[in-house]
């Protein structure tokens, strides 16, 4: 019978649809093997994220879906983004960025890990973290991680309320939409009021603007 899982995201409204055995699979068959590669390949485990820069590629053998006794690998992907409990890796693939739970890949079983390829066993310097496995990355993969970090407004809209206030929604390139008061909105980002405004010269309900 075929193997067959279909992965959903509401919020981002994707879908895909996995069939067979993965590249995942594979890997986590022989997961001491998959270990053994990796090392000769010159990854080495991550002591500390926060001592790896971003964009640098990170492969990592988890317990999640598995045990402490059988960990599973997964190929991962490239880090954008770090915080206390998780980091947030882009599948080059798919194009979608997923989180790994750093609970998840620590642990007594020595392999159960983060791992990139590594000029010392801790990089103290970005210079010190082979950015090799990363050269492939296109133009567009490079400029959606970028997005994820550093959200720009992609649209906008305004309503006007009852009691005559305006109320502006702001579209994000990513992440969720953030709605302002005209008065707010004009602290933190004056220009794309006046952008809005020069675009938009009527009174009542506007539809949204690219901006």
């Amino acid at each position: 019978m075929e193997n067959k899982d279909v992965y959903t995201s509401k919020s981002k409204n994707w879908t895909y649809e996995k069939k067979g055995e993965s590249k995942n699979d594979k890997l986590s068959k022989n997961i001491n093997e998959t270990h053994k590669t990796w090392l000769k390949q010159g990854y080495k485990k991550i002591k500390d994220i926060n001592d790896i820069p971003l964009k640098t590629y990170i492969k990592y053998i988890t317990k999640r879906g598995g045990t402490s006794e059988n960990p599973l690998a997964r190929n991962g992907g490239v880090l954008f983004q770090r915080s206390e409990k998780y980091v947030m890796l882009m599948n080059s693939f798919l194009k979608r960025g997923f989180p790994v739970q750093l609970d998840d890949v620590k642990d007594k079983n020595p392999i159960i890990g983060l791992y990139c390829k590594m000029k010392s066993d801790e990089p103290k310097t970005d210079s010190e973290v082979d950015t090799d496995d990363i050269k492939n990355i296109s133009d567009q993969e490079e400029k959606e991680m970028d997005e994820y970090l550093e959200p720009k407004p992609k649209s906008i809209y305004a309503r006007r309320l009852k009691n005559k206030s305006w109320i502006y929604t702001v579209i994000m390139s990513s992440g969720p939409m953030k709605e302002y008061t005209r008065t707010n909105l004009l602290k933190v980002n004056k220009d794309l009021v006046n952008k809005y405004d020069e675009k938009n010269k009527v009174e009542n309900s506007i539809a949204p603007s690219p901006i």
